[in-house]
């Protein structure tokens, strides 16, 4: 789903409580963002970044804690629906120590932006503040890593989001994911290709194609029939919902590992770069479906031609041009001057 700066305001929020964007609300009381988006597992997740830049901005200030007993209904078992469960401490772990400077302004994250844009350097701190996985994802995480024998130092991530992706941007064919992958293998031959994909089929393409060269993790369920994941039935999804839950943060974290990472565009791929702290070594397919080289990135050359139309920006691109003796001379100084009119 996409998210909007401002949209939906809190309609849930008492007078005594700062309304939030997207339902969400801050209670002064108990010092925590309650969220009120519900929709996928990391959208939700997105919106609360959203809601602590909010808050920041309104209140100058960074709360205790992050209540999700609200919203993720497609995450919740029976029990935890009849008890209205904080999710939140499943699937995360505060570090009350990482400190937070509230002087510097959190950026609003796009999440269908340029992951190689975002400014790490302040939402670094933010990830490791509230978004550390929970000792049960720590668990599972290393059950994965032992059962599949990953070794993230030699494996390239592969993830594909389908489904109803497309409905939103323009998605990449899976032959276009297919043909970079090919191109880091042939650049790293000890590699192995991990897929993580929602749809049966594109699995099964990469499997064919790829062979011993390529695994997945069983225990994440697929679509066969184009019904986002979280959305199918109990039956179809076959496993205790907040446990999904776990299993998505636990491979989305292990994900973020890889030495070479070929990504899609969406929450789910945003949040992989967030928990890898960069987006060194991404290969991003964006919003209309180009790949980004993360050495040298097509978005860059876009964008100094966008600016190039200005006539008051050619007096800045000419001293950037003459400055700029590299590739990450010329990022440092784009990326600085990009997030005053990007808002990253």
């Amino acid at each position: 789903m996409s998210i909007e700066k401002g949209s939906e305001s809190a309609g849930r929020a008492l007078p005594s409580t700062v309304a939030l964007s997207w339902g969400s609300f801050y209670d002064p009381e108990q010092d925590a963002i309650f969220c009120g988006h519900d929709s996928g597992f990391f959208s939700m997740c997105s919106v609360s970044l959203w809601n602590l830049a909010d808050l920041q901005r309104f209140r100058g200030k960074i709360p205790s804690r992050i209540d999700y007993s609200l919203n993720f209904r497609a995450f919740r078992n029976s029990e935890q629906i009849r008890q209205k469960t904080d999710l939140y401490p499943v699937f995360f772990k505060p570090h009350s120590a990482s400190l937070i400077n509230p002087q510097r302004r959190l950026p609003y994250v796009a999440h269908h932006g340029l992951y190689s844009l975002l400014n790490y350097e302040r939402l670094n701190p933010v990830i490791d503040r509230f978004f550390r996985p929970s000792d049960r994802v720590l668990d599972v995480r290393a059950e994965l890593t032992r059962r599949y024998n990953i070794d993230p130092a030699k494996t390239i991530a592969v993830v594909y989001r389908g489904t109803d992706k497309s409905t939103e941007i323009k998605v990449a064919r899976p032959e276009a994911f297919l043909a970079v992958t090919q191109q880091m293998l042939i650049a790293n031959p000890g590699h192995r290709v991990w897929i993580q994909t929602d749809e049966w089929e594109v699995r099964e393409k990469f499997v064919r194609t790829l062979a011993d060269r390529c695994f997945y993790v069983h225990e994440m369920p697929v679509s066969r029939n184009g019904v986002v994941v979280h959305s199918q039935d109990d039956e179809t999804l076959s496993m205790d919902r907040s446990e999904f839950g776990v299993l998505l943060v636990a491979v989305n974290s292990l994900l973020a590992q890889a030495d070479v990472v070929v990504n899609h565009t969406g929450n789910m791929a945003l949040w992989l770069c967030l928990f890898r702290g960069h987006a060194r070594g991404v290969w991003q397919f964006d919003d209309e479906a180009r790949v980004v080289n993360p050495a040298a990135p097509a978005c860059y050359v876009a964008a100094i031609r966008r600016l190039a139309m200005k006539a008051t920006s050619r007096a800045y691109l000419r001293r950037l041009i003459i400055k700029a003796t590299s590739w990450d001379v010329l990022r440092r100084h784009m990326h600085k001057f990009m997030r005053t009119i990007w808002r990253f």
